[in-house]
């Protein structure tokens, strides 16, 4: 399997989206109630902070494989990831009406990392 550690003649635009995630992942991790707080939905009780810490760890996993193994394959293996949180999400949305703005919320930003991970892919 091919592996390399991302150089300058990688996409700018896969060193974005790296940094994007792990970014993000630390901040749940590390502040959960202060990046999710500012969110249009009610505080966050202490489940929700546990998922969200354990969300943040599995981004900065991801943005760590990303920069070492950045094939099609791999980057494709996360979006597929990304597109399975924002499905689940949106099931828990429709499910839990107590929870559905901050499902909502994960929906969108779930989606956007899958996106931004497809695209990805047709690059390299």
């Amino acid at each position: 399997m091919h592996t390399h550690v991302l150089t300058p003649s990688e996409p700018p635009s896969l060193r974005l989206l790296t940094v994007a995630r792990a970014l993000w992942g630390a901040a749940l991790l590390i502040a959960p109630g202060a990046v999710l707080g500012d969110l249009p939905h009610q505080r966050l009780d202490r489940p929700a902070r546990g998922f969200a810490r354990v969300l943040g760890a599995r981004h900065i996993i991801q943005a760590a494989i990303t920069s070492r193994r950045h094939t099609r394959s791999w980057i494709l293996a996360g979006a597929a990831l990304d597109a399975t949180h924002a499905a689940t999400m949106a099931v828990l949305a429709g499910l839990r009406p107590d929870r559905r703005k901050l499902a909502l919320s994960n929906t969108a930003a779930a989606s956007v990392f899958a996106a931004a991970g497809v695209a990805e892919s047709r690059r390299i």
